[in-house]
């Protein structure tokens, strides 16, 4: 996937989705995707509501990446592949509102995706084409010792022209590094090398030629995550370094009134 991870089918295998009844503002959905890349031309069952399954047969593209679609209400569904398919993801969604895919990758600075072949951007952008890329990364890259980032900067200046040559009507944002508190002389501070990665993040996205948004600074800058964390009910971890889901949704909050009125100045300026 656009993650840079799939799973390989040794032998016959599966996967199952379904819903969990305790989840808030989540409802049956109307049609699942799942993204493959078979080992030949063959078929891939697959059964809605436990119901009995259906076989579709998928064949080896020129993108060598190709899908299986079911549609039609439903709460669960299940894919079975045969041997040596590779697996890049599922897709389940309605046919209305925005759909938002989530690669979250643990840890990661940014920089693999570059591994990710282009010829396999071009095709999720065939078969997927994305209105909005948004680039987020760094905040496992900031640290004490480092001063100058311009290194890590330039390799995922390299991630954002991959994006931009694979998939030219895209439009791209980058989000930049977070607060992150350390201990500095015994007191807790906006930890050493943030601000000088954030700067190399937003010369970055100049370079680039996308879109830049400063969370540090949305977020309240210099620290910001220890008032997030010392708030009732907090917004933060008390690791001074991880936004929960409470913080987390009034952040996002933030970054869509702030699309939302790049939106409506672009719609002004154009009707200009």
């Amino acid at each position: 996937s656009m993650s840079g991870h799939y799973a390989e089918a040794q032998t016959e295998a599966f996967v199952d989705y379904r819903i969990q009844p305790v989840r808030r503002h989540i409802g049956p959905f109307e049609q699942a995707t799942l993204f493959v890349k078979p080992a030949s031309c063959s078929q891939v069952s697959v059964a809605r509501d436990g119901g009995p399954a259906e076989s579709i047969s998928v064949t080896q593209s020129t993108t060598a990446v190709a899908t299986a679609t079911v549609s039609g209400p439903m709460s669960r569904v299940r894919f079975d592949v045969p041997s040596g398919t590779i697996a890049y993801g599922v897709a389940l969604e309605n046919h209305r509102g925005i759909v938002v895919d989530n690669f979250s990758i643990r840890g990661c600075s940014g920089t693999p995706l570059n591994s990710i072949p282009e010829s396999h951007l071009q095709a999720i952008n065939t078969l997927r084409p994305y209105d909005l890329v948004i680039i987020h990364f760094g905040l496992n890259v900031a640290n004490k010792k480092q001063k100058n980032y311009s290194g890590y900067a330039s390799h995922m200046k390299e991630v954002i022209d991959r994006f931009k040559r694979s998939m030219p009507h895209t439009a791209l944002l980058v989000v930049s590094i977070s607060d992150r508190e350390d201990k500095v002389g015994g007191k807790l501070e906006t930890a050493p090398g943030v601000m000088q990665l954030l700067a190399a993040q937003q010369q970055m996205a100049i370079d680039g030629g996308v879109a830049f948004w400063n969370l540090f600074e949305a977020m309240g800058g210099a620290g910001s995550i220890k008032e997030m964390a010392d708030r009732k009910p907090a917004e933060a971890r008390k690791d001074y370094t991880h936004i929960n889901r409470r913080g987390g949704d009034r952040i996002a909050d933030i970054l869509c009134r702030s699309l939302l009125h790049g939106f409506e100045s672009y719609k002004k300026n154009n009707a200009q």
